[in-house]
């Protein structure tokens, strides 16, 4: 059966930029590459033809651009802070294997934890940034994943809007080796938050790359960036 090198090229396109979570088989990576560029004088061949078609017929191109979003940088920046205060310093193992909490200082870390959450998913929901938008949705589906955990410590989650809410009194009857897996640990729920907080920081203040636009001159930036690797890079 003949598959057409435009039908080739836009399944490699959606291949190596569909969402890809937890792929660890770089071989499978590396052999898709290989293919593409033993195919990429026919394929920018056809590309362009396709590109001269669409502009012929004047529709427009497709481009994703965006400016930095400084409030949602500050609030990404005082979630990660949030949550590694959170981890650091709430919960701590004695020697004996008892714990010590500070109850006052807890309930205090996870309010700001709780509020800067709020802020990211808020202003996440609300960017034009794809991108963004995907690791907020990343974020608020670790939180979704860890509800029942959560609820033991009084914090609820509200599968509608994506946020968080507090009840201080069932997070001080909490206990305290509990709060302890939670909250500690490079494993635990807040450092997961941390990571993806960090992220959307990254994402909210660098300007997207427009290689992907689909124009005479974004296809020879798209080609480009396949050649030299570079968006491979966006895998790993």
């Amino acid at each position: 059966m003949y598959i057409s090198p435009i039908t080739t090229m836009l399944n490699y396109s959606n291949y190596y930029t569909s969402k890809i979570s937890g792929m660890s088989d770089m071989q499978s990576i590396a052999k898709r590459y290989e293919e593409f560029k033993a195919n990429e004088a026919d394929l920018k061949a056809q590309y362009t033809e396709l590109a001269k078609s669409w502009k012929t017929q004047s529709k427009p191109a497709v481009s994703e651009t965006y400016k930095p979003d400084t409030a949602l940088k500050n609030s990404a920046e005082s979630l990660k802070a949030a949550a590694d205060a959170l981890s650091n310093s709430v919960v701590a193992r004695n020697e004996d294997g008892t714990y010590t909490v500070d109850r006052d200082k807890l309930e205090s870390a996870v309010t700001d934890f709780v509020n800067s959450y709020n802020s990211v998913a808020a202003q996440g929901k609300a960017s034009s940034n794809s991108l963004v938008k995907e690791k907020v949705s990343f974020m608020t589906g670790t939180t979704a994943y860890s509800s029942k955990l959560l609820a033991k410590a009084g914090i609820t989650v509200d599968d509608k809007e994506k946020t968080l809410s507090l009840d201080k009194e069932a997070l001080r009857n909490a206990e305290a080796p509990f709060l302890n897996a939670l909250f500690n640990g490079a494993n635990s729920f807040t450092a997961r938050i941390s990571a993806k907080a960090s992220q959307i920081e990254t994402l909210s203040e660098t300007p997207k790359a427009t290689y992907q636009t689909y124009s005479a001159s974004g296809i020879e930036q798209w080609l480009a960036a396949y050649t030299s690797g570079s968006s491979l890079n966006t895998l790993v």
